[in-house]
């Protein structure tokens, strides 16, 4: 199935294409129809697969990491399934956290299945961190006093680690040194924190460039071009 993507993300149609298509087979009848009954924005579940193989064209090399953004995409469906029920009750509330558990689960079992076991302990690591952002935001939002400090901790661990692990294991798939890892992990982090700020109507924060690299265009257009301009509402198609 070929789908129709934003402008900025057309350089990698095709290896989102194999990424959503992997992912069918994947997802349960109930995982489908909870995600379509939902309707999340089609930046919530495009940005991040989008940095992992962004980040890996700056190597030329973004075939290489379909795998990892399929990796990427259940995390962060997981994540938003779990984001959910702490404004729903009763039996959807616990469908939605069984779900979610459900594509963590699979997300393991997945990482097994393709070899990629030494990636284990980071995923679990990336996924503790994320529930604790988690967390610390709903506790915030349900919170009588306004806490700019709690709920920037929470923009870090959420959206901030998250997308710079996007943007980190795109370059380790491509064969991108340390260095260069880390440096992808770096802007992935302050996009992160800066597209989880517009989402709560915060100031927005500059990205830095990556002078590292000679073909950066995309990326940081596609980084730029999200927390300056209106989140779509309608979900992939």
């Amino acid at each position: 199935m070929n789908r129709v993507f934003p402008p900025l993300l057309q350089s990698i149609a095709s290896e989102l294409n194999k990424v959503l298509n992997k992912l069918e087979e994947i997802l349960s009848p109930l995982a489908k129809s909870l995600l379509q009954e939902l309707s999340p924005r089609e930046n919530d579940l495009l940005v991040p697969p989008g940095l992992v193989l962004l980040s890996a064209s700056l190597f030329n090399k973004k075939e290489r990491a379909v795998l990892p953004a399929l990796f990427i995409m259940l995390v962060n469906i997981g994540s938003l399934l779990h984001n959910i029920p702490a404004r729903k009750k009763g039996k959807e509330n616990q469908l939605l956290i069984l779900t979610g558990d459900y594509i963590c689960g699979h997300l393991f079992q997945l990482l097994c299945e393709t070899d990629s076991f030494p990636l284990l302990e980071r995923f679990a690591r990336l996924i503790s961190v994320m529930n604790e952002g988690n967390t610390i935001l709903e506790t915030a939002r349900q919170s009588s006093r306004e806490n700019i400090q709690a709920v920037m901790e929470g923009l870090r661990r959420k959206h901030g680690v998250f997308f710079g692990e996007c943007c980190a294991l795109g370059c380790l798939f491509a064969g991108g040194t340390e260095e260069e890892q880390e440096q992808l992990y770096h802007f992935g982090f302050e996009f992160g924190i800066a597209y989880g700020a517009k989402k709560y109507g915060m100031e927005l924060f500059k990205i830095k460039t990556l002078p590292c690299f000679a073909n950066n265009t995309a990326l940081e257009m596609f980084a730029q071009e999200l927390i300056s301009s209106p989140v779509r509402q309608r979900a992939f198609t």
